[in-house]
């Protein structure tokens, strides 16, 4: 017996559906091979009666001439007709098995191929602004007024993606005739405690989940404002590209961007984060004299 050739097995390994069809279409071919090879020995058993000769009829005697009615009978097979079974076991079983596997393997169906996924789409976010008037607009402002004072608040620098967001802010109010914001270091501390905050717990929003804000943080470290505000943004672009699309969508974002170009401002601290996946948290917070 043949073994089944390697293309087979691999259709055991197919879907169930695709299995049973190839399994009916394989009952159906082992049904057609196993008629063949019947009928071929049939044919070879009956091939001796092409081969035995007729008895002659004796001197002096006809032979006889009664022949069956052939009015619902067969006629008894000629020898022309029993020659065929000689013919037919010279059939290679072997090679018509072989071809009506080559013909399962054309009707067989074909797979469609699955559409690679689409990658997902880069995160950005925005959210809402929450300005906090506590004052009229001051009439005019100095170009670098002074940091207010808060003695018992904790100072940082900025660096890296806050400093470059910070710089892009001031670029557009500049743009816009509006003196550029000063740095304030306890500012630039609790922006960078909100946006680290937020990394590390995986949240996006203006309150903890323990309720605190950026306004309650400048309350708690005795930082003096009159108005303050924060827009906070957050996005998985490359290194190179996150603070271009946070500013560009920070600007397109009506709330946002009046945070940005307010003139009851004088002051910015920028904090920013990564999360362990590459996500940028950005935290801005404003503030003005009171």
């Amino acid at each position: 017996m043949r073994l089944v050739p390697a293309r087979l097995q691999s259709l055991l390994r197919r879907p169930l559906s695709e299995r049973l069809r190839w399994r009916l279409v394989q009952a159906a071919l082992l049904v057609t091979g196993i008629t063949l090879l019947v009928v071929s020995s049939a044919f070879l058993l009956l091939g001796a009666w092409g081969e035995t000769p007729r008895p002659s009829a004796a001197a002096g005697e006809a032979e006889s001439v009664d022949e069956p009615s052939s009015a619902g009978l067969l006629a008894p097979p000629s020898r022309e007709t029993l020659d065929v079974g000689p013919a037919l076991a010279k059939l290679d079983a072997n090679a018509l098995f072989g071809g009506l596997v080559q013909f399962a393997f054309a009707l067989r169906p074909t797979a469609t191929p699955t559409p690679a996924p689409t990658p997902a789409p880069v995160v950005v976010v925005l959210e809402q602004p929450a300005p906090q008037p506590q004052a009229p607009a001051p009439a005019s402002e100095p170009s670098s007024p002074p940091a207010p004072s808060a003695p018992d608040c904790p100072t940082a620098s900025m660096s890296g993606f806050a400093q470059a967001l910070f710089d892009a802010i001031n670029s557009e109010r500049v743009q816009a005739g509006l003196p550029a914001l000063a740095v304030h270091g306890c500012v630039v501390y609790v922006g960078q405690l909100r946006s680290e905050d937020m990394a590390s717990r995986n949240y996006f929003s203006h309150t903890s989940p323990e309720g605190t804000t950026a306004f309650s943080l400048l309350d708690q470290y005795g930082v003096p404002y009159g108005w303050a505000g924060e827009n906070l943004a957050r996005n998985n672009y490359p290194d190179d590209q996150s603070v271009g699309v946070a500013i560009r969508d920070l600007m397109a974002s009506q709330g946002h961007r009046d945070n940005i170009l307010s003139a009851n401002y004088t002051h910015l601290g920028v904090g920013a984060a990564v999360d362990g996946v590459g996500m940028k948290y950005f935290t801005m917070v404003f503030i003005g004299p009171p």
